[in-house]
């Protein structure tokens, strides 16, 4: 069973350079064609290891995995393709091991370039890293609101989708609410909860909506690419720092649990976006065409 790139390919191959490994180089120069490329083999690769490990039975997407794959294995073994197709145990090692191999490399990438690919995305996509990536505690008391806000407000989204009551989710913020009135108004809540709770319930969430949609607005209320660019960034720091401290023997198992997977969602939607790019540059009558054909309702 192939274990390694190397294993399948050949050792002697690789160094004769009629086998490339797999994953993009690490210390390259940004080049949107190469990203483009080789982030289009990792993604898809990816796409097509989980569906087939889903199912070994799935044909579709072993010859998915076996077209991404093959590139990569032409160095004498010429019949690497059939050899794969006709073992899919043996293909899903490979695959294993080439994901295993590109995830590092795409993350050691976009570790050494963090701040030149971030300023790459639109304020779109920057936002939306921010609402997905971990967010981590500073000590700053600014900098920590934004991301108490920002879990408070999953947790409200968590309850509607689940048809909770969210007033279980800003209880302590109706408390403290309530905490902060008069006295009269204290003892006016005290006998009209029933009315009132309700009321402030709703109150209160909507103050922490408003709140965390007022996040990285600049005075035109649109987003403000730099302020996004900067929390990211700042978050990365924090995990930094903190690894920075951790024993020798532990900062690999650090860097592999929290920035890498965190570096390698960077990549992915730059990819996104670079991809199209790449896409109207090579072909801009084409994607001209497809555009306007959405616009008027047609699939393209």
């Amino acid at each position: 069973m192939a274990d390694s790139l190397e294993h399948l390919a050949g050792e002697e191959e690789l160094n004769k350079g009629k086998a490339k490994p797999f994953g993009i180089e690490v210390n390259m120069p940004y080049s949107r064609d190469a990203f483009v490329k080789n982030s289009a083999d990792l993604f898809d690769l990816e796409k097509a290891y989980g569906k087939l490990r889903k199912d070994s039975n799935d044909k579709d997407a072993l010859e998915d995995l076996v077209k991404v794959t093959s590139k990569y294995l032409v160095g004498g073994r010429s019949n690497a393709s059939e050899i794969l197709m006709q073992n899919p145990g043996q293909a899903l090692d490979f695959a294993n091991a080439a994901l295993s191999k590109g995830y590092a490399n795409m993350a050691n990438f976009v570790s050494n370039q963090r701040e030149e690919l971030l300023n790459k995305l639109s304020e779109k996509q920057l936002y939306s890293l921010f609402f997905s990536m971990p967010s981590y505690k500073s000590g700053d008391k600014k900098r920590d609101r934004i991301t108490d806000l920002r879990e408070k407000v999953k947790q409200m989204q968590r309850a509607n989708e689940e048809g909770k009551d969210i007033g279980s989710v800003v209880e302590n913020e109706v408390q403290e609410l309530v905490e902060s009135l008069p006295e009269e108004q204290k003892i006016f809540v005290s006998r009209n909860q029933q009315i009132v709770i309700p009321y402030l319930t709703k109150y209160v969430a909507r103050s922490i909506q408003k709140a965390f949609s007022s996040l990285f607005k600049n005075k035109e209320l649109k987003l403000d690419k730099k302020e996004l660019v900067n929390y990211i960034t700042e978050n990365y720091k924090i995990a930094e720092d903190f690894i920075d401290t951790v024993p020798d023997d532990e900062k690999s198992d650090y860097w592999n649990d929290n920035l890498k997977p965190q570096y390698i969602e960077i990549a992915r939607e730059l990819y996104k976006s670079e991809k199209k790019a790449k896409k109207l540059k090579d072909n801009p009558e084409k994607e001209a065409r497809k555009a306007r054909a959405g616009e008027i309702g047609l699939a393209a």
